[in-house]
């Protein structure tokens, strides 16, 4: 069962989960970890976060052992307004991470070659470990009103895929993005959604306490152990209601 965590707005969301997410990778170094994968989402949803962490967090020793990926990128320069890792870049840069372990969707000739090429780098990981082991420590995702995650969307059957990434369309805007597939998004330690705002309301309601639905990309999520849900109550509204 998905563990669910509700907070009265998204400052404090971000607060909680910045703590948290540093808790958790510090354990893992603990353990005797010597490198810590990371995989965050696009879009507006981690750059709260990543603030947080920077004004909180920066003197931890996790950044050093850090190696970050993105779990999807707009089909556009770094320098563009639109680019993931442009928004993220001051930030992840002021932790400290080692740039030469920062890892951002590069574009190659198209979007299919970009994708070929960033699953390639997956897959680099996947042949320092076993099978069945977690490719990603952590991986942070949002979640979209139409219920898609990463640049998986509705309308598509994701299903089959295979490779650790592939280009598609935003249907709404048709910008080319390049993403992480579910074959990857799954091979994660610790998957968590994190989602504010009343026009996640809807899909959150619809999503949670049920199973995998082909319609909604984000039911698709279920990697070893159950996605944590931060949300602020904007986002969770609807949850009482189905209680």
């Amino acid at each position: 069962m998905s563990v669910l965590k509700v907070f009265p707005d998204a400052a404090q969301l971000n607060s909680s989960l910045a703590h948290d997410l540093v808790v958790r990778l510090e354990r893992l170094l603990a353990n005797g970890h010597k490198q810590l994968n990371v995989a965050i989402s696009g879009g507006n949803t981690p750059l709260g976060l990543l603030d947080r962490l920077l004004v909180d967090h920066s003197d931890s020793k996790i950044w050093k052992l850090i190696h970050l990926y993105w779990v999807d990128e707009r089909y556009v320069p770094f320098d563009h307004p639109e680019s993931n890792y442009g928004n993220a870049r001051s930030f992840v840069e002021a932790l400290g991470i080692p740039l030469e372990q920062i890892y951002p969707m590069e574009l190659g000739a198209n979007p299919e070659l970009a994708a070929a090429s960033y699953g390639k780098r997956i897959d680099i990981i996947a042949g320092e470990r076993n099978e069945k082991d977690a490719l990603f420590d952590l991986t942070l995702l949002g979640l979209g009103p139409d219920g898609h995650v990463a640049s998986l969307f509705p309308g598509t059957d994701h299903s089959q895929d295979q490779a650790f990434c592939k280009a598609t369309i935003r249907p709404e805007s048709g910008q080319a993005r390049i993403t992480m597939t579910l074959p990857a998004l799954n091979r994660s330690r610790c998957c968590i959604f994190m989602a504010s705002g009343a026009s996640k309301a809807d899909m959150v309601s619809t999503l949670w306490g049920t199973g995998p639905n082909p319609l909604y990309p984000a039911s698709l999520i279920h990697p070893p152990d159950p996605p944590l849900w931060y949300l602020d109550e904007a986002a969770a509204a609807l949850l009482n209601r189905k209680s």
